[in-house]
């Protein structure tokens, strides 16, 4: 499949790849002949594409946006842009997607996301076996995630407060979760461990959102819990065709839900690895690291909003770097 960057780096050549549908208009030419202009977009850019009434496609344009298609373009220069003309397009089905993150617009997504976006490509793209990767498309592609997958943030307060915070944590904590596997479980273990890796945060789309305010409810219904509701119908899918799979990305949502404090080990060491990785990958944007708590620039964001829940460490620290008036003769 070729990416909108390729089909720009192509001039004149055909090519097919999947897509995801922004925006059709109805337009008219000077002449009075009626055509389309469309805006696809996928994670590597996005172009304007043009739908001529000759060649009997106006018909066959989804008239639902956003959508997922398919589509062969043929890429040319019109003044100073790279634009294109519709040869063929298909709506696409959830199970005919390749790879759903690859559709998320890059246009959209927060600057300081977008290495995260690339991440999520590949590893949606390199995921075994097959019905999880299906499994994954599905959620990617829920309207409840699709929207806000690169610009919700992981806190309003905390971690990863910036708009695109949730996906860039959810990529890190994927990744020390990786890197603490190694090559300790099975291939399908490991799979199912970066997949809860992935989604554990999920319930944050509807609990903390992208605005500054938090969403009412979420002082009710913890994000935990509504990680577990929202996939739940995608969870169902799961166990209709792979239990093995399902029962342990079940159980591992499940247990990440509660709240850590006091709570045992889990009966699936990916639960734990999980667990592990999301408070290291907070400590790490909180500023925990050695150097960060001894260093002589206070008070900074992080202690400042640590001084709120613990005043008196904060004091403690500002104490320790507060120049001495006694001579140093």
């Amino acid at each position: 499949m070729t990416t909108i960057q390729e089909l720009k780096e192509t001039l004149g050549n055909s090519a097919t790849g999947q897509y995801t549908l922004l925006q059709g208009k109805n337009r008219t030419t000077q002449f009075g002949c009626a055509y389309k202009e469309l805006l696809l977009a996928d994670y590597t850019s996005s172009v304007r594409v043009y739908v001529w009434d000759k060649q009997g496609l106006l018909d066959r344009i989804p008239a639902s946006v956003p959508t997922p298609i398919e589509a062969t373009l043929s890429a040319r220069r019109l003044d100073n842009w790279i634009v294109a003309d519709l040869l063929s397009i298909h709506k696409l089905d959830t199970h005919e997607i390749t790879n759903a993150a690859a559709l998320q617009p890059r246009k959209t997504c927060p600057i300081g996301a977008q290495p995260a976006l690339d991440k999520l490509v590949r590893f949606v793209a390199q995921l075994k076996p097959a019905t999880l990767r299906t499994f994954t498309n599905r959620v990617l592609l829920d309207p409840e995630v699709a929207p806000m997958l690169t610009t919700c943030k992981a806190s309003q307060d905390h971690h990863h407060s910036q708009a695109g915070g949730l996906l860039t944590h959810s990529i890190e904590v994927l990744e020390i979760t990786r890197d603490m596997i190694g090559n300790r479980l099975t291939p399908l273990e490991r799979s199912i461990t970066e997949i809860a890796a992935l989604l554990h945060d999920a319930g944050k789309l509807r609990a903390v959102g992208a605005s500054t305010v938090r969403p009412i409810h979420c002082q009710l219904v913890s994000h935990g819990a509504q990680t577990t509701r929202m996939l739940d119908s995608h969870l169902q899918w799961l166990w209709a065709r792979a239990p093995e799979m399902a029962a342990g990305l079940d159980y591992t949502l499940e247990f990440l839900a509660h709240p850590a404090t006091g709570q045992k080990f889990a009966r699936f060491l990916g639960a734990d690895l999980v667990r592990a990785a999301d408070r290291m990958s907070a400590a790490l944007c909180n500023r925990k690291r050695l150097h960060d708590l001894v260093a002589t620039t206070l008070p900074t964001e992080a202690t400042k909003r640590h001084s709120i829940r613990n005043p008196s460490a904060v004091h403690r620290l500002a104490a320790m770097h507060k120049p001495s008036t006694k001579s140093r003769c």
